[in-house]
């Protein structure tokens, strides 16, 4: 996201400014605040002028935007257990950001220490037969403002076998 900031060097805020972004790909934006992709490193060169004073303040930065994330789950089950492996995988590197995994319906589910749920890999029983959703989520933060979340989700039907009842 781009977001021009723009006061005078007494701390003045600007109340009326016009952004002009210009991209180093030749791409003009003319607001204050924008989404964009910047997959690749690029110079940024921010304009601003004052429309009540016609003052104006240029600034240029190198921006780059986030690497992608996503989430891996696999899940099985054995009995009346539900197990999983789930991975996060932010450009490329693996388990470099959180894993939260949770299980629906969570009332169903026997836990003896929920730090299980922040493991890549991990087992917990069940009380009875059925379809659960088990999802693995992770995000990351960037700087002060901003981040980014993946989740996916599957679906297991767990079964009794018949020496379990």
């Amino acid at each position: 996201m781009l977001q021009a900031r723009f006061s005078y060097e007494d701390g003045t805020y600007v109340e009326h400014p016009f952004c002009h972004f210009v991209l180093q790909d030749g791409t003009v934006i003319d607001s204050c605040y924008e989404h964009h992709s910047f997959p690749t490193a690029q110079n940024v060169t921010l304009t601003v002028t004052d429309l009540d004073t016609g003052a104006t303040g240029q600034d240029e930065q190198g921006v780059q935007g986030p690497g992608t994330l996503d989430v891996t789950l696999d899940v099985a089950s054995d009995g009346l257990s539900i197990l999983w492996e789930a991975h996060a995988l932010y450009d490329g590197t693996v388990d470099t950001t959180p894993i939260s995994i949770a299980i629906t319906p969570s009332e169903n589910v026997i836990v003896e220490d929920s730090r299980v749920f922040l493991k890549t890999t991990g087992t917990v029983n069940v009380t009875e037969a059925g379809t659960y959703t088990v999802e693995a989520s992770t995000g990351i933060s960037f700087a002060d403002v901003g981040g980014c979340g993946a989740f996916t989700h599957k679906t297991i039907e767990v079964t009794c076998n018949s020496d379990d009842h």
